[in-house]
């Protein structure tokens, strides 16, 4: 519709790439038809996470002892970046080590644990130790 001399219109339909969309009036009785010069516009692709690396992969703790876990997320377009804050982390045993939300890893007694880190539905682990 047109609402004080705009014209709104949205659409979920466009495909990656770059369009010329065009405004073009009919006329009625009173006005001659017109059309608008053509408006580029450009349709990106949002990448999506497709992977987690975590790391240390392997990592021996003290009981105790504390250690930074890091996530790095790679995406659908290739790039990828530290995600460390983002994701959800999670032990495996918590009666071997437990992991803050931020990713530190605290040894609470001897065994092994795994050490994930999920967002969505993509996850990562790695191994950790407390001896």
């Amino acid at each position: 519709g047109v609402s004080g001399g705009a014209a709104k219109f949205t659409t979920k339909t466009l495909v990656p790439g770059t369009h010329n969309i065009t405004a073009t009036y009919n006329g009625s009785a009173s006005f001659d038809g017109s059309s608008s010069a053509p408006l580029v516009q450009t349709v990106n692709i949002v990448p999506t996470l497709t992977s987690i690396v975590v790391a240390p992969a392997n990592s021996v703790l003290g009981v105790g002892a504390s250690e930074q876990y890091m996530a790095f997320g790679t995406y659908s377009d290739g790039s990828s970046q530290n995600i460390t804050s983002s994701v959800a982390w999670k032990s495996s045993k918590t009666s071997v080590a437990t992991i803050a939300s931020g990713g530190l890893a605290t040894g609470v007694a001897v065994g092994t644990t795994t050490i994930r880190a999920t967002s969505g539905k993509v996850s990562g682990s790695a191994s950790l130790t407390v001896d």
